[in-house]
């Protein structure tokens, strides 16, 4: 480990440069400074680290983030920067192998931020004298300055001169105080104590570990544990089942008669789901045709929720019929069998929540919560498959989280690769003969769309027009042209405020191209 005053100096050089990169700039080349920066000094600090492989994937996720933020400079590319950055660090500070662990470990840094930069003010424990350590005098300072601030108060009480005279004295410090505080900037103060406080989460780990030494004792085998009949009754389930089965769930056939309820409750709902996706099968998959007249909003926006949320329900009831001792029960073949069809036809069931977000795509054009269910119905199915090899290889509950936690990260990587501003305005354009261009939408696109709004004004008016005859109202106060106007004159605005150290290639090339047309004209 680096000695303390190393610590410090790292975090403070990191403060300052927090505050010279990001003082008035948006992400940009920036942050690649900053992020080569805190690489550097991480791997120094925690060299144990280094050879780690999860650290290493992560790592080059992390990378993938940053050129993303280069390149695509997307809100999504800088939150994935941003959520690989702080796993990375927990990563390489603590033991994880969960990444909700070590989200959980980053707050303790937050939480202990103050301690552990004040930590790295201390000397060396060979180094450490009883007469200099800097707690130990301000604690011989509490008593003297209590006292005297106790008798300055009855001084100032019993003696007019000497309170005049310490009334001046305030005055003239007061004065002088504010008056040099009037040449200090409070923005820029804030922003540097907000890069003090990022670089010491990000650089300073906490010595209690509470989260990793969690995570040491949580293993993924799930092994058989002999549970003794007052700790059983102390549980929320077990007093559940009680209530419900009464003497059934108790005695040495319980397990036998959970083991009977839980394969009746998946017989019904296989049996339940069976109907549903006949039905979905017979009309979604196969019967449907475009242009009949369906209420797609209502079928995709509350049909596809409440299917999404069934799914979820039904990953939980196989795991607290899945919990204890009941997976390691000899007789438990069927209902392993009827939790394989569960998650086989829930399976079936995400293919028909995925086709109907397909059709509301094909005639409703693309838009953030269509793409949004996409990823949701991935992670959905990792989180079936994982439930499935949970149940056939005997998992615990930490080996699901974790699996499926890693999932969202790879998700959140690949979907930092994509411009999806300019994705949906590129689709809706081109299928402008098969959907109504849903036009107040498309003008509320961030920046890196900007162009391809300019380039299609007058396709914009026309379906604008088709989509008031159907009823809808323009919400805007300005027409299409105003409003595009003005995104225009306030991206150019925002991009003369910004210096080198925000530059981007989206920024720049949506400018390039504002300025060939300025130029034209």
């Amino acid at each position: 480990m680096k000695s303390n005053r190393v610590k410090f100096y790292t975090v403070l050089i990191g403060a300052f440069l927090f505050n010279l990169l990001f003082w008035q700039e948006k992400m940009g080349v920036n942050t690649l400074f900053y992020d080569a920066f805190l690489l550097t000094a991480l791997f120094s600090l925690y060299p144990e680290a280094r050879p780690v492989s999860t650290v290493r994937w992560l790592l080059a996720g992390h990378l993938i983030c940053l050129a993303m933020v280069l390149i695509q400079n997307t809100v999504i590319s800088m939150i994935a920067f941003s959520i690989t950055l702080l796993l990375l660090v927990a990563f390489v500070q603590y033991l994880h192998r969960s990444a909700w662990f070590a989200a959980v470990s980053i707050f303790e840094n937050m939480v202990f931020s103050i301690p552990n930069i004040f930590e790295t003010l201390q000397k060396p424990s060979k180094a450490e004298r009883p007469s200099r350590g800097i707690g130990k005098w301000i604690r011989f300072l509490i008593i003297p300055l209590g006292l005297l601030f106790i008798f300055f108060l009855l001084y100032v009480g019993s003696n007019n001169v000497f309170a005049d005279f310490s009334e001046k004295i305030i005055d003239k410090l007061t004065s002088l105080f504010f008056n040099f505080f009037d040449f200090v900037s409070w923005d820029r103060a804030g922003m540097l104590i907000l890069g003090l406080f990022l670089s010491t989460v990000l650089l300073l780990k906490s010595k209690l570990g509470v989260f990793s030494k969690s995570e040491a004792k949580l293993t993924d085998i799930l092994s058989r544990k002999r549970i003794t009949l007052r700790d059983r009754k102390q549980g929320t389930i077990y007093q559940m089942l009680i209530g419900l089965l009464g003497k059934f769930a108790s005695g040495i056939m319980a397990l036998k008669n959970i083991n009977t309820v839980g394969i009746l409750s998946l017989v019904f709902l296989n049996i339940l789901l069976f109907v549903v996706n006949s039905i979905d099968i017979s009309y979604i998959w196969f019967g449907y045709r475009f242009g009949d007249k369906v209420n797609l909003y209502e079928m995709i926006h509350e049909g596809t929720g409440l299917l999404i949320f069934s799914i979820l329900l039904a990953i939980v009831v196989l795991l607290l019929v899945f919990r204890g001792n009941l997976n390691f029960y000899q007789n438990n073949k069927w209902l392993k069998r009827a939790a394989y069809a569960w998650i086989f036809q829930n399976g079936i069931l995400v293919i028909s929540v995925f086709l109907r977000d397909y059709y509301y795509i094909h005639e409703s054009g693309l838009a953030y919560k269509r793409i949004g269910v996409i990823f949701y119905l991935v992670l959905v199915l990792v989180g079936l498959i994982t439930v499935f090899w949970k149940i056939y290889k005997k998992r615990t509950n930490y080996f699901l989280i974790r699996v499926n936690a890693w999932a969202v990260i790879v998700l959140l990587v690949v979907a930092s690769t994509i411009k999806w501003d300019r994705l949906i305005a590129t689709y809706n354009i081109s299928q402008h003969i098969n959907i109504v261009i849903p036009v107040d939408y498309m003008v509320t696109l961030s920046d890196e769309a900007l162009d391809i709004l300019d380039q299609n004004r007058a396709l914009l008016k026309e379906h604008n027009t088709l989509r008031e005859k159907q009823g809808f109202k323009w919400p805007y106060r300005n027409d299409i042209d105003q409003t595009i106007d003005l995104r225009i004159k306030q991206f150019m605005e925002q991009q003369q405020a910004y210096s080198w150290l925000s530059w981007n290639l989206s920024d720049k090339q949506v400018k390039d191209y504002f300025s060939s047309q300025t130029v034209k004209k």
